[in-house]
C-alpha cells in the first residue's frame, strides 16, 4: 500500500521516478497475491484446499479484472490520476 501511493506522488516526477515506483509497487503486489496461495494453504483443511485456494486465486482475478475498469471509469469522470492511487478524490486540471 505504500508503494501504491508513492506511485501517485511520482506521477509528476520524472520518468526514472516513475519507474522505480512501479517496479517497487507490482513487485509487492506480485508477491502479495503469491502468498495467499501459501496462506490458503495453511488455512484450509486437506480435504477442501485445492478449493480453498481456487477460491482465493479467483477472488484475486475479479479484482484483477475490475480494478482497471473502475479505474477507466473514475479518469472518465476527470479525476487525477495521481488522487487515484492515493485516494484523494481532487479533480484533474
Amino acid at each position: 500500500m505504500v508503494f501504491v501511493t508513492l506511485l501517485g506522488l511520482a506521477v509528476s516526477a520524472p520518468p526514472w521516478v516513475f519507474l522505480i515506483a512501479a517496479f517497487c509497487a507490482g513487485f509487492c503486489i506480485s508477491g502479495g497475491q503469491k502468498s495467499v496461495i501459501a496462506l490458503a494453504a495453511i488455512f484450509y483443511p486437506a480435504p477442501i484446499r485445492s478449493t480453498g485456494v481456487g477460491w482465493a486465486l479467483g477472488i484475486g482475478r475479479l479484482g484483477s479484472i475490475g480494478g482497471p475498469l473502475l479505474i477507466g471509469v473514475l479518469l472518465a469522470y476527470q479525476l487525477s490520476a495521481a488522487s487515484l492511487f492515493y485516494g484523494r478524490p481532487s479533480r484533474c486540471c
